[in-house]
């Protein structure tokens, strides 16, 4: 079921939230951008909690000691939330 709030914004593609990540990690100042290796993004509807925008899986830089080998770590982006939250199209960016 598509949410009241994209119903009136017009629920963006996937193809377009995936741009938005893609373009949000770019602004990022490149200090912090360098401490995004071994991290990947992925897209969902949903979360188990209903709120949650957004969640990290991983190893925190700070516990990381031999870190050879291992999964990238994942920052799952909750698409459904954002969209509940937004009050206008340029909101949702």
């Amino acid at each position: 079921m598509v949410s009241e709030s994209a119903k009136i914004l017009g629920r963006p593609t996937q193809r377009q939230f995936e741009r938005w990540i893609a373009e949000a990690v770019e602004a990022l100042p490149q200090h912090l951008r360098a401490k995004l290796s071994n991290v990947g993004f992925v897209l969902e509807e949903g979360s188990a909690r209903g709120r949650l925008l957004g969640l990290y899986h991983g190893i925190p830089l700070p516990a990381r000691g031999y870190y050879s080998g291992v999964l990238p770590d994942k920052i799952t982006i909750f698409r459904r939330p954002i969209e509940r939250q937004a009050r206008s199209p340029e909101e949702l960016p």
